[in-house]
């Protein structure tokens, strides 16, 4: 009985090895060449390491009134070619990691993306950096691309010099909440003085933990919006997690 089991499960392993594609095994074997481990980058120096979510890694480091952020950004899969590429990159594996692999033979690249926010007086700022002209370009250079109206070295040519354009944006702090913000009311509207793209914030929910309140809110803007903070600051989540 034992030996047929035994029979069993050989040919279950076989089974699946025989149906690994090419990709697949060629896949595998950079992971074991290049000692690729997933999901596990390294803090980099300066920095605390946490997860603001469940395996969703983070990076904290507060200076004075300045606390910095990085956290889940976009991501994008590579084949090995980029892949070889990718970690000759200085930041490979501390803001860009390797997070899981697929079956085509390709790996999910995480992207790390910053947050600067400024704690001074009760009020929470964050650092604006976002030009919305100019992501309109790369939008319809993106699109062109897509459609096959351009190749895609002319792709890579639109979007380098779209990058080196300057279209008079100023990156610049913005107030995105004040203690006492939400006392009457549950939106506030910011005015020019106080955020200059002038957005409108919202409480989507608040609740108190071992005396220290938390606010989750919601910043109509461009870019990502929803953020956990807790009125001293000390804690500031850029992730949303599953409830």
């Amino acid at each position: 009985m034992k030996r047929y089991f035994t029979h069993i499960l050989l040919i279950l392993f076989n089974t699946s090895c025989f149906s690994q594609s090419p990709e697949e095994i060629n896949l595998e074997k950079w992971i074991k060449k290049e000692n690729i481990t997933f999901n596990s980058p390294i803090c980099p120096e300066g920095f605390e390491h946490f997860q603001n979510c469940k395996e969703i890694n983070a990076y904290r480091k507060i200076s004075g009134d300045t606390i910095i952020i990085y956290s889940r950004g976009g991501s994008i899969a590579e084949d090995i070619e980029t892949l070889n590429e990718s970690i000759k990159d200085q930041r490979f594996n501390i803001f860009r990691y390797p997070l899981n692999k697929q079956s085509n033979g390709t790996i999910v690249v995480q992207e790390m993306r910053k947050w600067t926010f400024l704690s001074r007086n009760d009020t929470l700022y964050l650092f604006d950096e976002f030009d919305e002209i100019k992501s309109a370009e790369f939008i319809k250079i993106m699109s062109a691309f897509y459609k096959g109206k351009i190749s895609e070295a002319e792709y890579k040519k639109q979007t380098e010099e779209n990058e080196k354009k300057d279209l008079g944006f100023i990156p610049q702090f913005k107030m995105i909440y004040f203690k006492g913000i939400f006392d009457d009311t549950n939106v506030y509207q910011f005015d020019e003085n106080q955020n200059f793209k002038e957005e409108k914030v919202t409480l989507l929910k608040t609740w108190e933990n071992k005396g220290v309140c938390y606010f989750k809110i919601d910043l109509e803007t461009w870019t990502a919006g929803e953020y956990i903070i807790s009125d001293d600051f000390k804690f500031i989540n850029t992730e949303i997690c599953e409830e």
